[in-house]
């Protein structure tokens, strides 16, 4: 196993072939969200209050960034920590868990 595939943070390894694919992912978290859409999405960012689609999302890496209020990240696991105010670790438990 390569070292991409595996990594460890105090006692506790994870895998990320046990985290959902991003467009699954945000598909449950944006129900706005179809399957088969492009690369790129806008979406009301959940977190503020959004008039005007301002969070974009690549739904092939995970990457996010709200142009309203400057929230972003690289990743699925960086969304759910933000969204749900959880430890990096808690975030990967629940996403390998598929509690989302």
């Amino acid at each position: 196993m390569s070292n991409n595939q595996y990594l460890k943070t105090r006692n506790y390894t994870w895998s990320r072939s046990g985290l959902p694919q991003p467009q699954d992912y945000y598909q449950s978290q944006f129900p706005v969200l179809k399957a088969g859409t492009r690369l790129w999405v806008s979406v009301h960012c959940c977190f503020h209050r959004d008039t005007h689609p301002s969070l974009r999302i690549n739904l092939n890496s995970g990457i996010f960034r709200c142009f309203g209020c400057g929230v972003h990240g690289n990743s699925i696991i960086a969304f759910h920590c933000q969204r749900y105010d959880l430890s990096f670790k808690d975030a990967v438990v629940a996403l390998e868990d598929r509690k989302w």
